[in-house]
């Protein structure tokens, strides 16, 4: 699986004409997987093996550390990197927070932004 094809199935999550607040959840959950799956390579982080893989990924793109120069793409995912992280968290385990199609839409849109570079996988 590549981290596009999450970022469709969130589209199609959202493409309803009335999302229901787990599909909202559930497109938000795929978003930051496919963020942190694109993102991981860029700093070093091999998402399968590093039991830190959430912690370390978003570090070091907050901080820039980069292995190799990231295509512009990746340099702004990592501005949004926290805030996709924040969405996920508060999608998978904040049930008492009400999360709708705006919260959905805004991870989606972050992604599709990164999803402009070529895969290096």
């Amino acid at each position: 699986m590549k981290p596009e094809e999450l970022v469709s199935a969130a589209e199609l999550l959202l493409a309803k004409e009335s999302p229901s607040e787990g599909e909202c959840r559930a497109a938000a959950h795929a978003c930051y997987y496919a963020a942190l799956h694109i993102a991981a390579p860029y700093v070093d982080v091999n998402v399968r093996d590093d039991h830190d893989r959430h912690k370390n990924t978003r570090n070091r793109m907050k901080k820039g550390q980069f292995v190799k120069k990231p295509p512009a793409q990746i340099a702004r995912l990592a501005y949004y990197f926290e805030d996709l992280h924040r969405l996920r968290i508060t999608a998978d385990y904040d049930f008492g927070v009400q999360f709708g199609v705006d919260e959905a839409d805004q991870a989606l849109e972050w992604m599709r932004g990164a999803l402009l570079y070529s895969s290096n996988s």
